[in-house]
């Protein structure tokens, strides 16, 4: 079950439990059954040859067959079928005095030995006894009791012998029979009890996957970066300990990221001056307001303010996406004309793109208005689709592309793809641009994502709320 659910193995496990109980239940008790129906029906088999006896006595007193006769068909009566084999009444002598032959008018046994050597062998036993043997492809047991009467000083005469035979296999059916009506019995009375003990297997397994999954998804969304997610915590057993322990992991987390930022803040901040300063002399320098610079000279200085223009950017970048984080930059969202908007990006680009021979298109739809800040807005470089009540904004390029497992790690700090970095040209970078683009889309109430074919192209897409009809 290495694929399953927890709250499916814990139920699964659980009612495995519940029904294997019931078996080591149950089981004993049917067979603790079988064998007391057996018992009784032993007892019940040795009253009724006993009966037998005690009504044909006056077969060897009175010579009346009459009793003895209505005695066995009472037997044979309330038997199951085929149950009673044959029954057979032997004098003092051995010899055969009723057979229940007799009933059918076959009298060929009358006053003979008995063939059967298990018959002539009861004769001869001065107690009941049964004896078990196989008699034309059946089954029998045989049980017999010697017939006593009491003479004038009170000693027991042996008057004969009764002996009936029982087929086994209809005996044993018997029982299984009276098992089946009893357990049918068993289950209506037992089945609602198991169905509930199902049920209460499969609530507390999910009872107790529920706090474990919830802990589960609190780590992943904490690992997304949502730092102020927290958990349920008021079980009060372990797994509420856990809760617990984990919201207090997310606390110390979520604090030492405010600090973090609060630091990386503060110590940007701090640079900003700095690096506006050098910036500042630079520039005069290449003006030649210490002197005039030799080309070398030139060059240095140049290169040098091109690394304090980066540096600036950095700079510029952590602490917009400070505030933006912090919820401390203001957006304020006005009805803008989308296709002026994204003209007016793509004319500051084309220098660029022409730099690097790239062609810009744009397919916007005229008279789209919608509801953004126009100065974050262009930070993004845009396209459009119509998309129910909002807008679809996206940038498509034909470039290298991103593998698939790595999209999801573009829009993290600082983060940038080994396999397409400077691939096709070197390009500064610090990895926070779709970081900052990410804030700036969901500040407006909107969502971007990512679709990405390796070696084919990319396309980056975001959401705007389209501006309501006056």
């Amino acid at each position: 079950m290495p694929d399953m659910r927890l709250a499916t193995k814990l139920s699964l496990l659980l009612c495995s439990l519940a029904l294997g109980a019931a078996v080591c239940i149950l089981l004993p008790l049917s067979l603790a059954e079988r064998k007391h129906l057996l018992q009784q029906v032993r007892a019940s088999q040795s009253v009724e040859v006993g009966q037998l006896g005690h009504a044909c006595a006056d077969l060897f007193q009175r010579t009346d067959e009459a009793p003895c006769a209505a005695a066995l068909k009472t037997l044979l009566l309330l038997s199951d079928p085929g149950r009673v084999a044959y029954a057979v009444l032997l004098d003092s002598n051995g010899r055969v005095g009723f057979h229940s032959d007799f009933l059918h008018g076959d009298l060929s046994s009358k006053d003979a030995a008995p063939i059967a050597a298990e018959v002539a062998r009861a004769h001869q036993a001065p107690a009941p006894m049964i004896q078990k043997f196989e008699s034309g492809g059946r089954r029998l047991d045989l049980i017999s009791a010697p017939i006593l009467e009491l003479d004038a000083q009170g000693s027991k005469r042996r008057l004969g012998t009764v002996a009936v035979a029982y087929d086994a296999a209809v005996l044993e059916e018997s029982v299984r029979r009276q098992q089946r009506e009893s357990g049918a019995r068993a289950a209506r009375a037992v089945l609602p009890g198991i169905i509930l003990a199902l049920l209460a297997a499969v609530g507390l397994g999910r009872a107790l996957s529920r706090p474990i999954r919830a802990i589960g998804d609190g780590a992943r969304l904490i690992g997304e970066g949502k730092l102020a997610t927290r958990i349920p915590e008021e079980r009060s057993d372990e797994l509420g300990d856990l809760a617990r322990e984990f919201n207090g992991m997310a606390g110390r987390l979520a604090e030492l990221d405010r600090l973090k930022e609060s630091f990386l803040a503060q110590i940007t901040h701090d640079l900003r001056n700095p690096v506006a300063g050098i910036m500042a002399h630079m520039d005069l320098l290449l003006m030649g307001a210490a002197g005039p610079l030799n080309e070398n000279q030139a060059r240095s200085v140049d290169i040098a303010r091109k690394s304090g223009e980066a540096l600036n950017e950095l700079v510029g970048n952590i602490l917009d996406l400070t505030r933006l984080e912090a919820g401390e930059m203001a957006v304020v969202p006005a009805e803008l004309d989308l296709a002026a908007s994204v003209g007016s990006v793509l004319e500051l680009l084309r220098p660029k793109a022409a730099e690097f021979g790239v062609a810009l298109e744009a397919a916007v739809a005229p008279g789209v208005v919608v509801r953004a800040d126009e100065a974050l807005l262009r930070r993004l470089s845009v396209a459009h689709a119509a998309d129910g009540n909002c807008d679809k904004i996206s940038v498509s390029d034909t470039g290298i592309g991103i593998p698939a497992n790595k999209l999801g790690a573009l829009f993290k700090k600082f983060s940038q793809v080994a396999e397409t970095k400077n691939k096709v040209r070197h390009v500064p970078g610090t990895g926070l641009g779709l970081v900052i683009c990410k804030q700036i889309v969901e500040a407006h109430g909107g969502a971007i994502t990512v679709e990405s074919v390796y070696g084919k192209g990319s396309m980056f897409a975001f959401t705007l709320p389209r501006a309501q009809p006056k």
